[in-house]
């Protein structure tokens, strides 16, 4: 049986020139002026085909931004990010980021706000175990202002709608139980979307599920629960923290459980 049975999609229309083609020696002497001598260059775990340095036209001027992940090697769990702007005919950085990490999981482009101008997403590469970080970020007034707190995930998978894309965050719980939400723009910033999540959901229930077939364990009825819930699947979710109550382990997790399902019923009676 393969160990990872969720994939990241990446169905998203990335910009055509989101990497770094070309005159790739151009832009790698430009990122060496503006980082330090004993800079490693990263290449991100993803999406497919990203590199160290990658460009982007983010404010659609015609000239294009450069962004490079980098860290320091005395510094090796300290991951960079920086953003590089060409004004007059002169580059300058309009953006840094630094995290705690071991690699760069994750650097690119999607519309989030569905706006038409796509956001850039970094994940930070914490550690197998741990897992990783993931912020956005939109381009206003020259630099990138962020638009999502900084959330913890161990798979991601981008979800495109017809006017722009959510996040789906898988946290591990227990062993290869997972924790899922799915993240939209309100507006203002990235958030849970239930309407979304219900879409979502069948998958997050059939892969617990699929687990359940080799393992019948409590924690794959806690996730399964607790995805339930966040779907507004309340009848089915009573079902599976009864079912939780049936194993040795995990009884007080699932009387947290059993108090959320109590006041999504209460506040559903309003």
């Amino acid at each position: 049986m393969p160990k990872v049975l969720l994939l990241l999609f990446l169905t998203v229309c990335f910009q055509d020139h989101a990497f770094a083609e070309g005159p790739i020696d151009t832009y790698h002497d430009i990122v060496r002026k503006f980082i330090p001598t004993e800079a490693d260059l990263i290449k991100p775990n993803q999406p497919a085909g990203a590199r160290s340095i990658q460009v982007y036209d983010f404010d659609y001027d015609g000239h294009m931004e450069i962004v490079a992940t980098y860290r320091l090697k005395e510094h090796v769990k300290k991951l960079h990010v920086a953003v590089l702007k060409n004004e007059n005919k002169q580059w300058k950085k309009v953006f840094e980021r630094t995290e705690d990490g071991l690699d760069i999981e994750f650097s690119g482009m999607a519309d989030l706000t569905g706006d038409g101008q796509p956001e850039y997403i970094i994940g930070w590469g914490l550690g197998a175990s741990a897992g990783s970080m993931i912020e956005a970020f939109k381009w206003n007034n020259n630099t990138l202002d962020g638009i999502l707190e900084p959330r913890f995930f161990h798979k991601l998978e981008l979800l495109r709608t017809d006017n722009s894309t959510s996040l789906a965050l898988w946290e591990r719980y227990c062993c290869d139980a997972f924790l899922v939400e799915v993240l939209a723009w309100d507006g203002r910033q990235m958030n849970f979307n239930e309407e979304q999540y219900k879409k979502y959901y069948p998958k997050v229930e059939k892969y617990h599920r699929d687990k359940i077939k080799e393992m019948d364990a409590w924690f794959y009825w806690y996730s399964i629960a607790d995805a339930q819930l966040k779907a507004n699947d309340l009848d089915d979710a009573k079902e599976s923290i009864q079912r939780g109550f049936s194993y040795t382990h995990g009884r007080e997790e699932f009387n947290f459980l059993r108090k959320r399902l109590e006041e999504k019923f209460l506040y559903s009676q309003y």
